[in-house]
């Protein structure tokens, strides 16, 4: 009787996961050789997008309130617990993206164009997907003194006296690249008004779900507090990248950059790889040691200077 219980029991359970794995099949304008294929595939079985239409519509531009569910769901976003909001009149309570919209607007991921308007139904652009992305998955934004080529997207520039800086949602876009999580329209152009295609937001998040180990973790370090002289320090080498890598350097100062007097990084992202001790040394002579630890399931780094 056990026996046969389960064998019930675990037939159905393969019919669910099969439905849900053969879901991305049924939309008609969604085939196995599209690039993004396992991207909506993995949408549908995270609830993110519905799998009862006939077609996903791959090349349609999605709007701001579409991209706030997706991403929030795909984000992992507490969406049923948040405090009310009421100021936008474009996204009444009723609203079927109402509840997306709120959390990420209590968590100041998302904003609209003035108090009382979102904009819901408008199209969400490469520049403003770049802001949220980085937001609501936690990526660690970077500044420009980061990038190795920071003038690589020339629509991302935007010139100062004595340098340049970067537009709204430059630096967002630039940090999403620095971990290969983005790329742009070509090699010098981001593309930073344009809309999106729901077929490049679901490969994008397929990407920040897939490499997550890439950003996630991240332990960082200010220069001054590990170091006597920091402002003498163009490079740090780490003697054990099997117990922990560095994976940038960034600065408080996120947006310009001096053509005379460049800002230099003040601040280091390391991942810790596995539990160990090892050294970090400047270019300047100076040492640290670096201690990785697991505390709480975690891996975190504890630092000494030698």
């Amino acid at each position: 009787m056990k026996n046969w219980v389960m064998t019930i029991i675990c037939t159905f359970g393969l019919l669910f996961i099969s439905s849900e794995a053969k879901a991305a099949m049924q939309y008609k304008d969604v085939q196995p050789t599209h690039n993004f294929y396992s991207a909506v595939e993995s949408l549908i079985e995270q609830k993110a997008i519905s799998s009862h239409l006939d077609y996903f519509r791959p090349n349609e531009y999605v709007t701001r309130g579409q991209a706030a569910k997706i991403i929030a769901i795909a984000a992992g976003l507490d969406y049923e617990n948040a405090t009310d909001l009421d100021n936008f009149k474009d996204v009444p309570k009723s609203h079927q993206f109402y509840k997306y919209i709120r959390i990420m607007h209590n968590k100041g991921i998302i904003t609209g164009y003035n108090f009382y308007e979102f904009g819901v139904n408008d199209y969400l652009t490469r520049g403003q997907m770049a802001k949220i992305l980085v937001q609501s998955f936690n990526v660690p934004l970077l500044s420009i003194h980061t990038f190795n080529n920071p003038e690589k997207f020339t629509d991302l520039l935007k010139e100062y006296d004595g340098g340049f800086g970067y537009k709204q949602f430059g630096r967002e876009v630039m940090t999403l690249n620095y971990f290969n999580l983005v790329a742009g329209i070509s090699e010098s152009e981001y593309g930073l008004s344009k809309p999106v295609t729901r077929s490049q937001l679901a490969l994008m998040i397929e990407k920040l779900q897939k490499h997550k180990d890439s950003y996630t973790n991240l332990r960082k370090f200010y220069m001054y507090e590990q170091f006597t002289n920091p402002d003498d320090i163009h490079k740090l080498v780490i003697e054990d990248e099997s117990i922990a890598r560095i994976v940038a350097y960034t600065s408080d100062y996120g947006t310009i950059i001096s053509y005379e007097n460049p800002i230099k990084p003040a601040i280091v992202f390391i991942k810790p790889v596995k539990v160990g001790t090892t050294v970090i040394t400047a270019d300047n002579g100076e040492s640290i040691r670096v201690t990785i630890f697991e505390r709480d399931g975690v891996l975190r780094a504890s630092y000494e200077k030698l």
